[in-house]
Formats: structure tokens, C-alpha cells, sequence
């Protein structure tokens, strides 16, 4: 296992002031408007498994389709999304007048967090709203925003782990398959870790949602891949996010970037455990190719899903990764996955004392290297 080591950095927003209970309530308001306005939750299709088994027997007999999705919630003039928006205006422009920032040690970088990542929850709740058209991709490119540079960098590596997962694809293992809820279970029960694990529809064979941690129904996983889960999500997700919640501004709002890096971070950690295996880069890099077709048009993810499938990929695979990226109209979220892992993992080789910052919290790359950088001049 990922050991849970590193430096508690609270008492160092604390000595900032950074844990008034101003700035307690700023933190927890914006948190109340961000769970509710769900924003993966209500980008996530209902009836996605039915469209996966759909697009699997389409492109198996050669009639590639798109997904055809239905969604839970209406957002058009919805009353939670045009209140959220509202308030996250209201507190932008606030923001650029509160003088509460003026009395802080360093609180002017403060306020530039903040308000850094009161937009990018406003570009969420405007992602929402446009659901299922042609803005979204666009919006997403926005919302995930990476450099020209960052994203030729991951392009390769995604080329370069599909070769290599083409030549051991369909290889026999000897890997006996498991429960996965059950194999979580007992390592949160091994570990004396208190956390609600549920089985579910989804998309991902598992993922964390507030203090739940999420499994698709049914999974059943080699043990390797167990360990894999459970520390991606768990030490990159979880804990984080558990010792944030009391912890002061901005740990458990988070800052701009901080789901990337997050993400980032987790597939990091598979790496040092040993568990990030050929199949799994096979899977990130047909993520990546596939967002990157879908932000660039639907045509061109159709066009992308096919050739990989006559490259010899994995059809099931494939096709419930199209799926996965085109959900609202082509979020394409897992862009993020491989920009984000090369950015953390170069950033913690020279400063690995940054990682702390992400232990504590829900805080990326560039809000790690803000926050080092104050430490030092104070």
C-alpha cells in the first residue's frame, strides 16, 4: 500500500489567518453551491449501459453509430443552475471588492484563488446548461485546458502505450477474477478505513463521490487491479478530501486545475505501486485519443473509435470508452487523465516537498507551486 506520510500544511494556513470564520463560511458556501450543481452527476447519462451494449452491437457488425443519450434531469431554466450561477457572480464581483483579503498575510493570492476557482465552477455550471449541443466541446476545451506543447507530449505517450498494449493484447493471464465491491470491502475493513462502499450504473468501474466510493455493478476485477483501484481512488481521491474538510480556505473548495492534477496524481501513484501494467495504459491512451477526436468534432470520434478498432483494440473497450468520452454532448474529460499525470509527475521529480500540498487537499500543480513559494518567503 501507498503509505499516508507527509507534512500537515494547515498549521501554515493557519499562521496566514487563512482560517477565519469569514473565510470558513466563503469555503463552505462555495462548496454547498458546487454539490448542488453536481456537475458530473448531471452530465452523466441514465441510460448509458443500454447505449454501450447498443453502440457494441452496431460497431461489431459494422454500422459505427453515435450514443443516444437520455438524461435524468432537465437543466433548461432549471431553478438549482440559474441560483448557482447567480451566486457564483455575485460572489466573483465580491471577490474583487472584499476588503476581508486586505487585513491577510497573503491575501491577495488568496483572493486570486478564489477567484480562479469561482470560474471555473461557473464554466461547470455553463457546461450544464449546454448539454447535449454543439457548445459543449468547445466549453470543455475551456473548462480542460491544456497547452499545445502538453497535449503533443501526451499524444505521444498515448501512441506509444497503444503499440505496446497492441503486442500483449489477448495474451492468456493467470489471474483469477474478483468481486470488486467485496475485495474493497475487505481492504477498507483491513485498513480500519471508514468509508461507504456501494455498488452502482456507471460509466467507470469505480470512483469517489463525497465520502462514497463508487463500484459498477457486477465488476469483477484481477487482484492487482484491486489494489490498483483502491489506491488510485483512495489515496488520490479520498483521503485528500477527507482531511480537507476541516482544514482552512482552500483545501476542500479546491483550486482551479485541481481535478486534473487530482487525476493526475492518482495514476501517478499506480506507477510507483507497480500496478500501472500494459492494459491499463492501453485504457488511458484510447481515453486520450478519443477525447481529443471528440473535442475536435463527432465526426472525428467516429472516424478515431473505428480505426482504433481495426488497429486491433479491444472492441468492448473501445466502445464504451466512445461512450464514456461523448457523454453531454462530448465533455471529454478524460483529456485530463495523461496531461495531467506528465505535469505532476515532472513537477514532484524536482519538488517532491510539493505533494504535501495534494495530500491535504484538493489543490493542483500551479496553486502547489503558488503556496510552496509563499511558505518560503515567509
Amino acid at each position: 500500500m501507498i503509505e499516508r506520510t507527509g507534512v500537515d500544511i494547515c498549521p501554515i494556513l493557519k499562521g496566514w489567518g487563512w482560517d477565519s470564520p469569514d473565510l470558513g463560511r466563503l469555503q463552505w458556501g462555495l462548496l454547498a453551491v458546487e454539490s448542488r450543481v453536481a456537475f458530473l452527476s448531471r452530465m452523466s447519462p441514465s441510460n448509458f449501459e443500454e447505449e454501450v451494449s447498443r453502440l457494441t452491437i452496431e460497431f461489431r457488425q459494422s454500422r459505427p453509430a453515435f450514443p443516444q443519450f437520455t438524461y435524468s434531469c432537465e437543466v433548461s431554466h432549471n431553478p438549482v443552475l440559474e441560483e448557482a450561477t447567480r451566486a457564483l457572480l455575485d460572489l466573483g464581483r465580491a471577490l474583487h471588492e472584499n476588503k476581508l483579503f486586505d487585513s491577510l498575510q497573503w491575501g491577495e493570492e488568496l483572493r486570486q484563488i478564489l477567484i480562479e476557482r469561482t470560474g471555473e465552477l461557473l464554466l461547470e455550471v455553463r457546461l450544464i446548461q449546454a448539454r447535449g449541443s454543439s457548445k459543449v466541446p468547445l466549453l470543455s476545451k475551456e473548462r480542460y485546458s491544456f497547452g499545445a506543447n502538453e497535449l503533443s507530449v501526451a499524444y505521444g505517450v498515448a501512441q506509444r502505450w497503444f503499440e505496446e498494449g497492441l503486442k500483449q493484447q489477448g495474451l492468456p493471464s493467470s489471474e483469477s477474477q474478483v468481486s470488486l465491491v467485496s475485495a474493497l470491502r475487505k481492504l477498507a475493513s483491513s485498513e480500519k478505513l471508514n468509508v461507504r462502499i456501494v455498488e452502482t450504473t456507471m460509466s467507470a468501474v469505480a470512483a469517489i463521490g463525497g465520502e462514497t466510493f463508487y463500484v459498477r455493478r457486477g465488476a469483477r476485477v484481477s487482484r492487482g487491479e484491486v489494489l490498483r483501484i483502491w489506491n488510485h481512488e483512495i489515496y488520490a481521491h479520498f483521503l485528500p478530501r477527507t482531511l480537507s474538510k476541516n482544514a482552512p480556505i482552500p483545501l476542500a473548495i479546491g483550486t482551479r486545475s485541481c481535478s486534473e492534477d487530482e487525476e493526475g496524481r492518482a495514476i501517478l501513484l499506480e506507477e510507483r505501486g507497480g500496478w500501472l501494467a500494459t492494459s491499463r495504459k492501453m485504457e488511458l491512451s484510447i481515453r486520450h485519443q478519443l477525447a481529443e477526436s471528440v473535442r475536435e468534432s463527432t465526426a472525428s470520434s467516429l472516424e478515431k473509435t473505428l480505426q482504433l478498432i481495426q488497429r486491433g483494440a479491444d472492441l468492448k473497450l473501445v466502445v464504451r470508452t466512445f461512450a464514456r468520452v461523448s457523454r453531454g454532448g462530448g465533455l471529454a474529460r478524460e483529456i485530463a487523465y495523461l496531461p495531467g499525470y506528465l505535469r505532476v509527475d515532472k513537477a514532484l521529480r524536482f519538488h517532491p516537498e510539493w505533494e504535501d500540498w495534494m495530500r491535504c487537499g484538493r489543490v493542483s500543480i500551479s496553486a502547489a507551486t503558488t503556496l510552496s513559494n509563499l511558505c518560503k518567503k515567509a
